[in-house]
């Protein structure tokens, strides 16, 4: 008998439908008139797509059915998933009425939701949990779904002994079922939190139990990033996982048949290159629709565009990122393609910008300064080593002509451990990286900030060996104070943070380096290494200005 229903439950579900794209099929579909209560409480996909209401777009209240990008996720997903997507997708909707069902229908088990603020949580409390929960049918909720009380705010507790908790932080709990929202915010905007998150959520879900973690991308830096990047190398690798490893899935906004525009919109320069780059370097053709879709929508969103509709996964991590500084500005040079093959171009000298750090970072920008254009040609950062590092990697292992090295403030600092009383900037003198500017400390962090984004309209980066530093103009960001829920004027203090503080000595080489360069500290070295370096300067000067080089973006 058992076997006869299940045969016929099977003849029920049509798994036959058109593929919306190719990666991604249509759910199975459901013949509601023929289904019976036992049908339902035997399957959780039917049931999924039978009991529950969600309120639409529209604010209507409407059955819930999963789309194709919905069931993908269901169907595929491990014990441990970690999901980059685009806007307005669903994931967040299937993911709440998931563990609904699965408190209901499982004794004794404890679900967890956690959102990146207060908001959400009330919202994903009151608008789906607890509204699928009441709008179940009152026949069926009678006969066979547990009774609720709702004894805090946040909680359904179920007569079965199972709960489902919505909060903003779960420390505390011990849970069998967890989802982290948008923890690409949280880990932005809210890194104490998400600190918390990891070290407490995450632990308070014993191996072999659920989580799944989904968000857009938030920049290349936090907990979520590091995690979306393990995942994603073990599944480009095929690795087989285990019960402590992360599942990756992504969702383009081109695999969903809700982004389309009929008709015929023409694009301008950059969106014709945008869509020829897909389907060169990534395969993806996108159909007429979907351009006139992408450009209409790429006109209000601008930058955010890859951040809240990526088409790649790396490219969810590049949008305008809330609170970081340079990150408007990086998006655009990116639109503009001045984030590209840069060139070295050997007539002219190389000057360099630094940050100073030992256990901290210690970042170096490279550049040329060739017409009106500011071409950064190179990046290194390295932490734990002393001076003489640095100069042997200049000296040594690169090919460049220098011109002048701008150093920080303190430069001037003599560390306490030295014998020779010398500075930080005589140490690197006598180590032969000369000339030297000390460029002054500014006291407002802000004004910094301001003077480096003013001159970005002339830059341009070599993509490949400036990627470091790239990554840390993207993602520096300002801090935020929860209490007053607003960024203040000074930077955090993270990885990002030194790469950026060394960009920023950019602003010596615009006053001292062209008003002043005449103030430029000649420092000692041995004579023959000076004299190389000063005919190799003259002999660039006299070229910077009265010879053209040649175009290096073809």
């Amino acid at each position: 008998m058992k076997l006869k229903r299940a045969n016929r439950l099977d003849e029920r579900v049509n798994t036959s439908r058109i593929e919306p794209a190719p990666r991604l099929r249509r759910p199975p579909r459901i013949d509601y008139a023929k289904l019976t209560p036992l049908d339902i409480l035997r399957n959780q996909y039917i049931r999924l797509n039978t009991i529950y209401k969600i309120v639409d777009v529209d604010g209507n209240l409407i059955p819930f059915r999963m789309n194709a990008e919905q069931y993908h996720f269901y169907k595929n997903m491990h014990n441990l998933n970690i999901i980059l997507k685009a806007r307005q997708l669903g994931m967040t909707t299937l993911i709440q009425i998931y563990l609904l069902d699965v408190a209901l229908f499982t004794p004794n088990t404890s679900c967890g939701v956690i959102a990146h603020n207060k908001e959400d949580a009330e919202k994903f409390f009151d608008r789906k949990i607890k509204l699928a929960y009441d709008n179940i049918p009152v026949d069926f909720k009678a006969a066979y779904v547990p009774t609720a009380d709702q004894d805090r705010a946040g909680q359904l507790k179920f007569s079965n002994g199972s709960y489902i908790t919505v909060a903003t932080s779960l420390r505390s709990s011990t849970a069998q079922y967890l989802h982290i929202s948008e923890f690409g915010k949280m880990c932005a905007k809210y890194p104490e939190k998400a600190e918390e998150v990891v070290s407490g959520a995450l632990n308070a879900v014993h191996a072999g139990n659920w989580i799944t973690i989904e968000s857009t991308g938030e920049g290349a830096h936090g907990h979520f990033y590091e995690m979306t990047m393990n995942a994603k190398r073990m599944a480009d690798r095929d690795e087989q996982l285990t019960e402590m490893d992360y599942k990756f899935f992504f969702f383009p906004w081109w695999e969903s048949p809700q982004y389309q525009l009929a008709g015929h919109i023409e694009p301008d320069e950059d969106d014709r290159a945008y869509f020829q780059e897909l389907a060169r370097d990534e395969g993806i053709t996108l159909t007429r629709s979907q351009q006139n879709w992408y450009i209409k929508k790429r006109l209000e969103q601008r930058e955010r565009m890859w951040r809240e509709f990526p088409s790649t996964d790396m490219e969810a991590f590049r949008g305008v990122i809330e609170g970081a500084p340079f990150s408007r500005i990086m998006s655009t040079l990116r639109r503009d393609r001045r984030i590209c093959k840069v060139r070295w171009a050997r007539n002219y000298p190389v000057n360099t910008l630094w940050d100073f750090g030992r256990n901290d970072k210690m970042a170096i920008w490279f550049f040329q300064h060739i017409g009106f254009e500011l071409r950064f040609i190179d990046y290194y950062e390295n932490n734990f080593h002393g001076l003489d590092h640095y100069s042997k990697y200049m000296l040594d292992e690169l090919p460049y002509t220098y011109g002048t090295h701008y150093l920080p403030h303190d430069a001037e600092v003599v560390e306490l451990t030295r014998a020779d009383a010398k500075t930080r900037e005589e140490v690197l003198n006598d180590l032969g990286i000369e000339p030297t500017i000390v460029v002054p400390r500014i006291a407002l962090e802000m004004e910094q900030i301001d003077m480096a984004r003013n001159i970005m309209g002339n830059v341009w980066f070599d993509e490949d060996r400036c990627a470091k530093g790239i990554t840390c103009l993207e993602n520096v960001r300002f801090r935020f104070d929860e209490r007053l829920q607003d960024f203040q004027p000074n930077l955090m203090r993270t990885v990002h943070k030194h790469g950026a503080d060394a960009f920023m000595q950019i602003r010596g080489y615009m006053v001292d380096g062209q008003a002043a360069r005449h103030d430029v500290k000649q420092t000692s070295g041995t004579a023959l290494a000076r004299q190389s370096r000063d005919s190799a300067r003259g002999r660039n000067k006299a070229n910077m200005h009265t010879s053209a080089a040649r175009d290096w973006r073809t």
